[in-house]
Order: C-alpha cells, then sequence, then structure tokens
C-alpha cells in the first residue's frame, strides 16, 4: 500500500461570458497556468465555462453551444 500524499487543488472562479468562447478559453487557460505556477496539481473550472451558462432555454443554449463549434 502506498502512503498517502498531499495534494494541492485550485477552484478557479469566473465569469464566462455567453458566446465568446475563444475569450473564455484564453482567459480559462490563463488562470490554469496561474493556479498550476503555484503548484496546483488539481484545477476545477465553472461548469459550462467555455459557453457561459446562464441560458433563457434549452434551445438557445443548444445553439450557443453548436456555434463555437
Amino acid at each position: 500500500m502506498q502512503a498517502e500524499s498531499p495534494i494541492t487543488v485550485a477552484c478557479i472562479q469566473m465569469e464566462p461570458k455567453i458566446g465568446e468562447k475563444k475569450a473564455n478559453v484564453a482567459h480559462s487557460l490563463d488562470k490554469i497556468a496561474e493556479a498550476a505556477g503555484k503548484g496546483a496539481r488539481l484545477i476545477v473550472l465553472p461548469e459550462l465555462c467555455n459557453s457561459g451558462y446562464v441560458f433563457a432555454s434549452r434551445h438557445e443554449g443548444f445553439h450557443a453551444g453548436r456555434a463555437g463549434a
């Protein structure tokens, strides 16, 4: 059995912009690099941070996701 070892975890909080996938991904990558530079080995991002997550309907969310594909 292996001994347990500590791990540094980072939880990134950010405000994604709806429909601005390139900007959201770039911002995420900046935050990931910052967290990794501070020793994080596990980095957690907000759900749907690439496309945004405040949609009026499922239809709107689907089309926003497909537009960035």
